[in-house]
């Protein structure tokens, strides 16, 4: 038996286990869905798409989206050790202090800026800055970018003509800019929460990890939760024991497929799927992610088209540089729509490439793609079951853009867009808009929203704090079980979620340890 059992071995579980895992006298146990993240598409950073549709890859798709067409869209998910940060684009980007004051105004306690800062710098191993709201030291590697393609070269010069300020550091105490995102690379290699906790857990007599263990429900004796049971490679099932508790980290789509698996989540849809209610919260609910739409624009110059040439692996080989160290969004920015925003309310990312397809295309031509982001958007949507079998794909639709507001704010951070899209020296470059809005007129932005608009995989906030979870991550109603994954997020944070979800993980062992990292006289100044 263990004391603790981690389900998933991505952002949050990898944090909560490595952590955990330091502790002398905590037997621990990482259990992994997928196998290891070896291949050159989980370490050479431009190849991170070539993971989708692969057993690396739980290939999830929405349901048909009512405010989007009807489009059904791709939320391709890690399905390997690291999850998710060993396929995405390794932005270090991290909340900002406002989403905490507004957790903290809605009544959650522990969970403001100056709480979570030490652990967002306890976490960090940035190679560049080591100021106050910094980490040097920490086991998730930061650094700055290894090599950098002209077009997005232009386009951040194109944005300082258009007036935006160049910034340096996105996770500063200023949001507000465009510039270059910092990344979880080392060496011009990714560098995923498998490398930075779970590697070194390895070394640990007292850590324990199980690759290809698909966790099928929790275990309970009463209210306790005691283990989880486990679907393995070869078709065995097993159940495992947990001494003290059962962390669920497992996302958050699958985190709260298997708390409704096991009898917790909302009585009507339980009772119609045939499982017994142990616990009603309402679970699934509360569905976030960031909406955004993408631009293509055809050019002329060095984009990542047909990247991977014998020239590309040569120079990759000398020095780890070149066309594949790219993490493929390389830049971009934040921005406010209207000066009345207390912070930016719009996120644009932009990558030398043709990013098609709803963001999982081929790439066929010369081109480079910006993106519009809304950063805190109010639509929600739903995770559910689709049968009690733990195997079939949980029903999900994000309801993107469902809102007023979500529309507004995309609408005039799409005119942003555009503009700067506008301006010399990425103007220069264009030869064609491939994928584009007819005019920047309300309907035809609407429009484009409508056909193209889709969430850029990062879901959240469907098991969140205060609903399903307490401020320690317990879940309501039960005993010895907690979650430590983005599902926690009362609502959708302003910055991509990787930094925050690792975040979570960290104080997830805390919790669960019994102590808290309090803040520095630095801490207190940074925030």
């Amino acid at each position: 038996m263990h004391d603790y059992i981690v389900v998933g071995a991505g952002s949050g579980g990898a944090a909560a286990a490595g952590r955990l895992s330091e502790e002398t006298s905590a037997r621990v146990l990482l259990v992994e869905a997928g196998g290891q993240d070896a291949g050159n598409e989980y370490k050479i950073p431009s190849l991170w798409s070539g993971q989708y549709a692969t057993p690396g890859d739980w290939e999830y798709w929405s349901e048909p989206e009512p405010f989007l067409g009807g489009r059904r869209l791709p939320y391709p998910r890690g399905k390997v050790l690291g999850g998710t940060s060993s396929m995405n684009a390794m932005l270090y980007v991290r909340a900002m202090p406002l989403d905490f004051e507004e957790w903290t105004a809605a009544g959650l306690r522990g969970w403001s800026w100056e709480d979570v800062l030490p652990y967002y710098k306890r976490a960090e191993g940035n190679v560049r800055f080591e100021s106050g709201v910094h980490g040097s030291t920490g086991p998730l590697v930061v650094s700055d970018r290894v090599s950098t393609n002209k077009l997005t070269e232009a386009w951040v010069q194109a944005a300082q003509v258009a007036g935006h300020h160049r910034l340096d550091d996105f996770n500063g105490p200023e949001r507000e800019g465009v510039g270059f995102w910092q990344l979880n690379q080392r060496d011009g290699k990714r560098w995923s929460t498998a490398d930075a906790y779970v590697r070194p857990a390895l070394e640990r007599p007292n850590f324990e990890l199980l690759t290809h263990a698909q966790t099928t429900r929790i275990l309970f004796e009463g209210r306790r939760a005691v283990g989880v049971e486990v679907l393995l490679r070869d078709g065995t099932v097993q159940q495992l024991h947990a001494g003290t508790e059962v962390i669920l980290a497992a996302g958050a789509y699958n985190t709260p497929q298997l708390l409704m698996l096991s009898g917790i989540g909302p009585a009507a849809h339980l009772r119609e799927m045939g499982i017994e209610l142990r616990e009603e919260l309402p679970v699934g609910a509360n569905l976030m992610d960031h909406p955004g739409t993408p631009f293509i624009v055809g050019v002329t110059g060095e984009s990542l088209l047909g990247i991977g040439s014998a020239e590309d692996w040569e120079r990759y080989e000398r020095d780890g540089g070149g066309r594949l160290s790219s993490n493929v969004v390389e830049a971009g920015g934040f921005f406010r729509t209207a000066p009345s925003e207390p912070v930016p309310d719009v996120q644009i990312i932009v990558a030398p490439v043709m990013l098609a397809g709803d963001g999982v295309g081929a790439m066929t031509q010369p081109a480079y793609t910006y993106i519009s982001e809304v950063t805190r958007p109010t639509s929600t949507g739903t995770v559910a079951l689709r049968s009690s079998n733990p195997l079939a794909k949980p029903r999900i639709v994000h309801n993107h853009f469902q809102t007023e507001h979500d529309r507004r704010v995309q609408v005039a951070g799409m005119r942003i867009a555009m503009e700067i899209a506008d301006h010399a020296p990425i103007k220069d470059y264009e030869t064609e808009r491939l994928v584009y809005p007819r005019s920047d007129s309300d309907e035809d932005l609407l429009e484009h929203i409508e056909r193209r608009g889709m969430g850029w995989f990062h879901p959240t906030s469907t098991c969140a704090i205060g609903r399903v979870v307490d401020d320690e991550l317990r879940v309501f109603g039960c005993e010895g079980l907690r979650v430590a994954d983005g599902s926690v997020l009362p609502h959708m944070i302003r910055g991509n979620p990787n930094a925050t979800i690792v975040m979570i993980g960290e104080r997830a062992a805390d919790f669960a340890l019994g102590r808290t990292l309090a803040p520095t006289a630095a801490d207190r100044a940074g925030a």
